[in-house]
């Protein structure tokens, strides 16, 4: 299989890192020093070519600045929650017999990064209250999974997307942590993680970015489907996705099966979710649905049925309080 230039600079990140790693920690040398030149030169090239450089490439030294606080942004564009519902006919009826992109939903914290004309990553900000958000760049800087710099062909570029935590990496931090110290849940853990006032500490959470929307950029279309496909391509992680026409998502029982086979991408990848989102195809036309305060009407959340277990109330504990 043909592999496209932003995974082979994934590979190449990955594979020189575990060299250096050998090399700086562990006094061992995997391949000769002629060798790791030759791919370093290849990553370099190949990010000269793309525009492409990830946070965690052995081309960049990025320094981590301590902070004392987190600086309030406005935001380009709302960034609102989205309307929710766990019975699928309310999605059918809505979605008006129009082309349907369905996406997981995840369990992080929503962010959204701001690329300038020269493809300089300059601003990453929390959604906060949807109009208004923190500015934590230096702690994005720190994931491994973000491009630092990307091709923008000298226009602005914004990606909406969540900060996440995968299941893997959140039960490796926690087992090495005493019962009391624990943390309670992924999307607690991200939302945390990204907030620290040391950078150093946000690459220590082991976060992720995934992108789920392209705002604005050169080559942004009217298709929700291909943009998502376009991100892929410049070099940001996406999660499972799929273009649904009516004639598909109409039948009886979809949602059950479509329903078990993202639970089913979503495991294997190792994204914490609860629930599903489902797009509108045509930007345009969702645009044209408006928005409430809320959220926007172009897309809605099917929201998984909760698992409910029986429990025993122990002990009540009374205490008296001011009033």
């Amino acid at each position: 299989m043909n592999m496209n230039k932003a995974e082979k600079i994934k590979k190449l990140v990955k594979e020189l890192n575990e060299y250096r790693n050998l090399y700086y920690n562990y006094d061992y040398s995997k391949v000769s020093d002629e060798k790791y030149d030759e791919l370093f030169d290849e990553l370099a090239k190949l990010e000269i070519e793309t525009g492409i450089v990830y946070a965690n490439s052995p081309t960049q030294n990025v320094g981590y600045e301590v902070q004392n606080n987190f600086v309030k942004v406005r935001h380009t564009h709302p960034m609102l929650s989205l309307d929710k519902t766990k019975q699928f006919k309310d999605i059918v009826v809505w979605a008006n017999q129009k082309d349907l992109v369905g996406e997981l939903k995840y369990d992080g914290l929503s962010g959204c990064l701001i690329y300038n004309e020269q493809g300089d990553l300059i601003s990453a900000e929390t959604r906060g209250d949807g109009f208004q958000g923190e500015q934590v760049i230096n702690n994005v800087k720190t994931i491994f999974n973000i491009p630092l710099k990307i091709n923008t062909n000298g226009k602005r570029m914004i990606v909406d997307g969540e900060f996440i935590v995968k299941q893997n990496d959140f039960d490796e931090i926690n087992s090495k942590l005493q019962e009391e110290e624990k943390f309670s849940h992924p999307r607690n853990y991200a939302s945390g993680a990204i907030r620290q006032l040391n950078p150093l500490i946000t690459k220590e959470r082991k976060l992720s970015f995934i992108a789920w929307n392209y705002i604005e950029g050169y080559n942004k279309t009217n298709e929700m489907d291909k943009n998502l496909s376009i991100l892929q391509e410049i070099g940001f992680e996406i999660g499972p996705h799929f273009l649904i026409p009516y004639s598909i998502y109409s039948k009886d029982n979809f949602i059950d099966s479509f329903g078990e086979d993202m639970q089913n991408f979503a495991k294997a990848k190792g994204y914490v979710i609860d629930g599903l989102v489902f797009a509108i195809n045509d930007i345009d036309y969702g645009m044209s649905l408006g928005k409430t305060g809320h959220h926007f009407n172009h897309s809605k959340a099917y929201k998984f049925a909760q698992n409910y277990i029986e429990t025993t109330l122990r002990d009540i504990r009374w205490s008296v309080g001011k009033s």
